[in-house]
C-alpha cells in the first residue's frame, strides 16, 4: 500500500504540472465516472481516517445486495435458480407440490409469483420497494466480466434500462464481480480485473455509490484476487480518471489480515455464518439435515461478538469504514447448500433477529447498513414479500431505516408496487398500462397516496390479489402435479424366433462427486470412467423391464452395448478394471444423482475391454443372473474399479442415440430357476485389532479411542487406519453379503475438506499387533478391495457402511486385515476419525450375511 500511495502522489504531481490548469477529476471521457482529488486515507500516525458517504439520506446510507439468478421460461426461455437442484433432484417449477405451489428452489414463495430478474417490470417493482423503504443503493451481483460487456444482459441493460431507472427513483448502485477468479484468464491476471472493475463503474456512470467522492466496488468474495492486483486497478483507474476508487469486501477474518487491510477501504457484514470459529460464535452441529445450525438465541448472541471485533479493528487503526449487516434469517436447504451441504440461521417467526440487527445498527450509529440480501430466495434471506410473511420484512426495513436516518417514515401501503407489477402481468389494455406508468412516476416523486388512489380501483376491477399473502401465478405456464410419469418405452420386446431383444426403459450415468448432481438421462452416451481424485469418475446404469415377456425362462442372456469412444493408449487401457453389477431397479432418470443412485446388490461379471474400440459391440454374458431374475424389472451398473487415470473412459450409446442402442438379448429357455433356499444368518464380528499409523515416526495408537484417517504428507501428518477381523467361524458358510461398519466420530462436511479426499481400501497381511509397527514397518498392502470409499456424505456421529462382499467371499475363514488410505490431496482439515474397539457400543464391525 505504501507503494500505491507513493505512486499516487507522483502521479498527482504530474497531473497538476501538465493538466494545463484542469482540476484533477476532469477527463476527456465524459461517459466515465467523475471524481475528486486522490488523497491517502491515513493520518500522520498511519492509522486510517474515517471515511464518509456522500450526502444522501442525511449522510446515512442503506445498501441492499441483489442477486441476478432468477429466470423463467415465459421471459428468458428457460428456468434458472428456481429449478436449482435440491437434495435429491432438480426442482420443477412447471409442476406443483401438494400445497398447490410451484416446485421451486426456495424456502419461501414470492408474492408476485416466479419472476425473471431481466424483466424491466420486476426491476421497477424492486426499485419501488426500495424507494418506499429508504434503501439508497443496490449492490448488483455480476457473475463474470462477460456479463457486463456490450451485448450481454448486464452490459446492455445497465446503460439502457437499469441506470435510467435508478435515476428515476433517485437510487445509487454499486456491484460485485462474484468469484473474480472465474473471470481471470490465468493466476494473477490483473488486466482482466482492471478491465472488469472499471467497466462496472463506467456502466453505472453517475449513479455509482461514492464514499469520500470515490466510486465504490463492494466485493462479497475476493477469492482469486491479491492486494497487489487491487492496487494495480486503483492505480490504473486513477491514471485515467483522477480518482482513487473505494474497494470494499465482506468482513471475513481472512480478509482482515495485514496483507489486505491496507488495500481494502471498507468492510460490510454478511449473514452471520462467517468466521464462527475465529470469533467464538455460537452454533450447533448436525441438527436434522443441517451440519451447521444457529438457533435464534445463538444468533442474537453472535451479532454483538462480530460488532465487537470490528470495534477492536477500528481502535487498532486497521479499518476506518464498516457497513453493519441486517439479515432476517438464512436457510439454503431448498438448494441443498448450492450442492454442498445446507446451513441454517433461525430468525424467529416474528423476524426477531432482523429487528435486533436493525436496532443494533441504529444504536451504533452505523456508518452504513447492508441488507444481504434483498432477493436471495435460495438462502431464505429475502426481504421481498412472500406468501409466508407478507410485507412484514418490508415494514421492519422502512421503520428502522427511517429511524436510522432520523426522518419520519411514510405510512403508504407497501402493497402498492406489487399491485402495479401484477396488473402489468394481467392485462394488455393500453389505457390501464398508461395509468400504471403514471402511478410509477408518482412513486418516484414520493407521492404514494396519489399513486395508490390511481391503482387501487384496478386491483378490484381486475381481481388482483390485494395482499402479499394472496397467491399470484405468473408466468401462466401450465402446471401439473409433481409426480413421476411412467413411460412405456422399452416395455415390449422384439421377438425373433427363440429370441427376445429388450431395449432399456432407462439409461444414464452419474458423476462421483458431492458438489454437483448429474442428471444425464437425456444424453446420447453413458460414460464409464475412473478418476476419483479429480471427481471425474462416472458410473453407467441401464434398466430393463422384462415383465411382459412371453418366454417361460432363459437359456442364455447377453447384455450388448455399442462403444462410441475408447482410447488406444495402452497405459489408459491398463487402468481399466470394468465390472458389471446388479442394482436395485427402482430408479428413474429424472431423479437420478450420485446421492440417489441405486444400491448395488451383487457383482455379475468381470468385463474384458482390452481390445474394445469405437464402433464395436461389447457383449457381456449375464445368463446366470437372468436365470433367477427374468420376468421383472432389472438394473445393471457398469463401473471401472481400476487405476485412477484421466482418459480411461468408455462411452456407450444410450436409448437416446437413435441407433445401436443397448440390448438385452434373451434366448428362450425353461421356467425361471428358483435359487436354492438357505437359512441366512447375520453374524456381527467385532474388530480383534485396530490402530492408525502416522508418517511422522513411531506412534503406538492401538489403545486410543479413535482411529484416524488423513492425508497431509507435507507436514508428516498422514494417517492410515487399520482394522482386523477374525472370520474363522465362517469357513464353511456361503457368504451373501459382507459390510464393514465404522462409527464416524468426526468429519468435516465442508467441500474444501471433503473434495480432496480419495479413500481406498486395501487388504494387508494380517501378521500385526496394534502397537507393533510404525510407518516404515506397517503391513504389506495386498489387493485393492474398494477402489473408492465415498466419504463426501459422511457426517459426525453416524455409522458408515462399506461393501466388502467379494473380498470376504474369497477369504472367508481367514483373518482379514484391511487398511484405509487417503491418496488424495494434502488437507489438514480433511481427516476422518472413527471410533476404535475401545469405545463400547461403537466398535468397528464386519457384518456378514451367510448361510
Amino acid at each position: 500500500m505504501k507503494r500505491f500511495f507513493t505512486v499516487i502522489s507522483l502521479m498527482a504531481m504530474l497531473l497538476s504540472l501538465f493538466a494545463c490548469g484542469a482540476p484533477i477529476g476532469t477527463t476527456a471521457d465524459s461517459t466515465a465516472p467523475q471524481g475528486t482529488d486522490a488523497t491517502p486515507d491515513t493520518d500522520a500516525s498511519g492509522n486510517k481516517t474515517e471515511a464518509k458517504i456522500d450526502e444522501i439520506g442525511n449522510g446515512k446510507h442503506v445498501v441492499a445486495l441483489l442477486m441476478d439468478h432468477e429466470r423463467t421460461v415465459a421471459y428468458s426461455g428457460s428456468y434458472h435458480t428456481w429449478s436449482n437442484s435440491g437434495k435429491d433432484l432438480k426442482h420443477q417449477p412447471d409442476k406443483t407440490t401438494e400445497d398447490g405451489l410451484r416446485d421451486i428452489a426456495s424456502v419461501y414463495y414470492p408474492s408476485i409469483g416466479l419472476y425473471d430478474v431481466t424483466d424491466p417490470d420486476y426491476q421497477e417493482y424492486m426499485m419501488q420497494l426500495c424507494k418506499m423503504t429508504y434503501v439508497d443503493t443496490l449492490n448488483y451481483y455480476i457473475s463474470t466480466l462477460s456479463e457486463v460487456k456490450d451485448g450481454a444482459w448486464w452490459g446492455d441493460n445497465l446503460e439502457s434500462n437499469v441506470v435510467p431507472m435508478l435515476e428515476k427513483y433517485g437510487l445509487n448502485a454499486t456491484a460485485r464481480l462474484e468469484k473474480p477468479r472465474n473471470s481471470m484468464k490465468s493466476e494473477n491476471d490483473s488486466a482482466t480485473i482492471i478491465e472488469g472493475f472499471t467497466t462496472i463503474l463506467n456502466k453505472l456512470g453517475n449513479r455509482v455509490l461514492r464514499i469520500d467522492g470515490r466510486p465504490v466496488i463492494a466485493q462479497f468474495s475476493i477469492v482469486g484476487l491479491t492486494a497487489e492486483m487491487v492496487e494495480d486497478w486503483k492505480l490504473d483507474y486513477f491514471s485515467k480518471y483522477g480518482t482513487v476508487p473505494f474497494f470494499m469486501a465482506t468482513a471475513y477474518e481472512s480478509y482482515m489480515s495485514d496483507d489486505w487491510t491496507d488495500t481494502i477501504d471498507g468492510y460490510f457484514g454478511w449473514a452471520g455464518l462467517e468466521d464462527r470459529t475465529a470469533l467464538g460464535l455460537q452454533f450447533s452441529q448436525n441438527v436434522g439435515e443441517y451440519p451447521l445450525y444457529v438457533t435464534l438465541e445463538q444468533a442474537l448472541n453472535n451479532h454483538p461478538l462480530q460488532i465487537k471485533r470490528i470495534e477492536e479493528l477500528v481502535k487498532q487503526g486497521k479499518i476506518n469504514f464498516y457497513s453493519e449487516s441486517v439479515t432476517p434469517s438464512f436457510d439454503d436447504i431448498a438448494v441443498w447448500g448450492w450442492n454442498t451441504t445446507p446451513h441454517k440461521i433461525e430468525g424467529g417467526e416474528n423476524n426477531e433477529l432482523y429487528e435486533f440487527k436493525w436496532q443494533s445498527a441504529v444504536a451504533n450509529n452505523a456508518q452504513m447498513v447492508t441488507i444481504p440480501t434483498w432477493d436471495d430466495w435460495g438462502e431464505a434471506s429475502t426481504i421481498e414479500p412472500t406468501l409466508q410473511y407478507g410485507i412484514d420484512r418490508l415494514e421492519i426495513t422502512r421503520k428502522y431505516a427511517a429511524e436510522y436516518k432520523g426522518i419520519e417514515a411514510n405510512t403508504a401501503s407497501l402493497e402498492l408496487p406489487g399491485w402495479i407489477y401484477k396488473i402489468r402481468k394481467t392485462t394488455s389494455d393500453a389505457n390501464i398500462l398508461d395509468d400504471m406508468e403514471r402511478a410509477s412516476n408518482l412513486i418516484a416523486e414520493s407521492r404514494y397516496d396519489e399513486a395508490e388512489a390511481l391503482v387501487k380501483p384496478y386491483v378490484q376491477a381486475l381481481n388482483i390479489p390485494a395482499t402479499s399473502k394472496d397467491f399470484f401465478d405468473y408466468p401462466t405456464t401450465p402446471t401439473t402435479p409433481l409426480a413421476p410419469v411412467e413411460s412405456d418405452e422399452g416395455k415390449t420386446a422384439t421377438v425373433s424366433g427363440d429370441k427376445e431383444i429388450w431395449n432399456p426403459t432407462a439409461d444414464t450415468y452419474v458423476a462421483v462427486t458431492s458438489t454437483k448432481n448429474v442428471d444425464s438421462g437425456k444424453e446420447e452416451k453413458m460414460r464409464v470412467k475412473n478418476a476419483y481424485a479429480t471427481n471425474l469418475s462416472r458410473y453407467a446404469f441401464i434398466q430393463f423391464d422384462t415383465s411382459a415377456t412371453s418366454f417361460e425362462g432363459v437359456e442364455k442372456a447377453t447384455l450388448r452395448l455399442y462403444c462410441t469412444y475408447s482410447t488406444k493408449n495402452e497405459e489408459e487401457i491398463a487402468g481399466r478394471d470394468i465390472n458389471l453389477y446388479a442394482t436395485v431397479a427402482d430408479w428413474q432418470e429424472e431423479t437420478f444423482s450420485w446421492k440417489t443412485k441405486p444400491l448395488v446388490t451383487e457383482k455379475i461379471a468381470d468385463v474384458d475391454t482390452t481390445d474394445l474400440r469405437l464402433g464395436q459391440w461389447l457383449e457381456i454374458d449375464v445368463t446366470e443372473y437372468l436365470k433367477y431374475n427374468f420376468g421383472k424389472k432389472i438394473s445393471f451398473s457398469l463401473q471401472n474399479d481400476g487405476a485412477d487415470t484421466e482418459e480411461n473412459h468408455l462411452d456407450f450409446a444410450t436409448k437416446e442415440a437413435g441407433s445401436n442402442i443397448p440390448e438385452l438379448v434373451i434366448v428362450k429357455g425353461s421356467a425361471v430357476a428358483q435359487k436354492p433356499t438357505t437359512e441366512v444368518k447375520e453374524t456381527s464380528l467385532v474388530a480383534v485389532a485396530d490402530t492408525f499409523v502416522a508418517n511422522a515416526g513411531a506412534v503406538d495408537s492401538g489403545s486410543d479411542n479413535l482411529v484416524r484417517l488423513k492425508k497431509m504428507d507435507t507436514q508428516k501428518r498422514t494417517r492410515n487406519a487399520y482394522f482386523k477381523f477374525d472370520t474363522t467361524e465362517l469357513a464353511s458358510s456361503d457368504v451373501f453379503k459382507a459390510t464393514v461398519k465404522l462409527y464416524c466420530h468426526y468429519t468435516s462436511t465442508k467441500p474444501e475438506h471433503t473434495g480432496g479426499r480419495y479413500i481406498i481400501m486395501y487388504a494387508t497381511t494380517a501378521d500385526w499387533n496394534e502397537g507393533s509397527f510404525t510407518w516404515d514397518t506397517q503391513p504389506e498392502k495386498l489387493e485393492k478391495i474398494v477402489a473408492y470409499v465415498d466419504t463426501t456424505a459422511y457426517q459426525s456421529n453416524q455409522w458408515i457402511e462399506i461393501d466388502v462382499t467379494e473380498y470376504v467371499k474369497n477369504h472367508k475363514g481367514e483373518i482379514i486385515s484391511i487398511v484405509l488410505c487417503d491418496e488424495g490431496k494434502d488437507n489438514d482439515e480433511g481427516h476422518v476419525d472413527f471410533a476404535s474397539r475401545e469405545q463400547q457400543g461403537k466398535e468397528p464391525k464386519l457384518i456378514v450375511l451367510a448361510g
